[in-house]
C-alpha cells in the first residue's frame, strides 16, 4: 500500500464510526483504524454524522501529530447498485475526507451489494472500479497528495466463487489493496486456507483480513496465510483493552 504501518493489527471500521475515541485505541496500540463506515449522500448537504466525523478528525489532525497510528476512513453509499449516483457518493465522501486519512476504503460489503451477487456482471464492476479510480487520480492531482485506496468485499462461507475475480479487477483498475471481511465461517483455520488460496493468484496485491480473529494465534495463522495486515472488532469488546493490548505487543 505505500504505507508503513507501526504494528500489523488495526481495528475494523464501525467500532469508531464518528472518530470519537481515537485517543483510546492510540493507548491500546492498535497499528490503524478505520474510522466508519461513513455514509455520504452526494445529492444532499453534508448530515450532522457527518460534520462531527469531520469537526472530530480536525481535532485529532491537530492535537495528535506525533502519532503513529495510520487512520484508515471508511466510505459508504445508501444507494444500491453500482450506479452513478453510487459513484457520486463515493466521489464526494473522497473529497471531503482525503485531508484527514492515510488511506480511503471503498466499502462494498453492506448486505445489498451487487460485489456479493455471484451473477455480479464483471463489465459493470469494472467500468464502476474504473470510474472510482479515476476520481480517485483526480483528488490526488488536486490535493497534491497521493492517499493509497482500498476496496472492502464480504466473503461468505457458502457463497464466494466470485471474490477472486473482483480482487483481479481491483488490482487491474491499480487499486492498492483490499479489506476482506469473512463472514460465517466455521474457524480461522479456513479462513487462512482461502487467504492463501487468495494470495496464490494476487501474490503483490495486499489483503487486510477481518473476521472471527480472537488470539495471536488466529493472528499467526493468517499472516502465514498472506495477509498483509488484520483487523479485529468483537475481540477488543469480549476480551477488554490489556487483553488486547498484549496481543498487539507481539506484533
Amino acid at each position: 500500500m505505500g504505507i508503513r504501518f507501526p504494528n500489523s493489527v488495526g481495528l475494523a471500521a464501525g467500532f469508531d464510526r464518528y472518530a470519537r475515541f481515537l485517543p483510546y485505541t492510540q493507548r491500546v496500540g492498535f497499528g490503524f483504524i478505520e474510522i466508519g463506515t461513513i455514509n455520504v449522500n452526494a445529492s444532499k448537504t453534508p448530515d450532522s454524522a457527518v460534520l462531527a466525523t469531520l469537526d472530530n478528525l480536525k481535532k485529532a489532525t491537530k492535537y495528535s501529530k506525533n502519532s503513529v497510528q495510520r487512520r484508515g476512513i471508511s466510505l459508504g453509499s445508501l444507494h444500491d447498485g453500482l450506479t452513478k449516483q453510487t459513484e457520486a457518493d463515493f466521489a464526494n465522501g473522497m473529497m471531503l475526507f482525503w485531508p484527514y486519512a492515510d488511506y480511503l476504503v471503498i466499502n462494498l460489503s453492506r448486505p445489498n451489494s451487487p460485489t456479493r451477487n455471484p451473477s455480479l456482471e464483471p463489465k459493470a464492476l469494472t467500468s464502476f472500479l474504473t470510474n472510482i479510480k479515476r476520481d480517485h487520480s483526480q483528488f490526488a492531482s488536486e490535493f497534491r497528495r497521493y492517499v493509497p485506496i482500498v476496496a472492502k468485499v464480504a466473503i461468505d462461507h457458502e457463497c464466494n466463487e466470485h471474490i477472486p475475480e473482483i480482487l483481479l479487477s481491483l488490482k487491474a483498475q491499480q487499486f492498492d489493496g483490499a479489506v476482506i471481511a469473512f463472514e460465517n465461517w466455521p474457524d480461522i483455520s479456513r479462513v487462512a486456507d482461502y487467504v492463501s488460496q487468495l494470495k496464490s493468484t494476487n501474490e503483490d496485491f495486499p489483503l487486510i483480513v477481518v473476521g472471527g480473529i480472537r488470539s495471536c494465534d488466529d493472528i499467526e495463522q493468517l499472516m502465514a496465510a498472506g495477509a498483509s495486515l488484520v483487523q479485529v472488532f468483537s475481540s477488543l469488546i469480549t476480551q477488554g483493552p490489556l487483553r488486547m493490548q498484549k496481543m498487539i505487543s507481539n506484533y
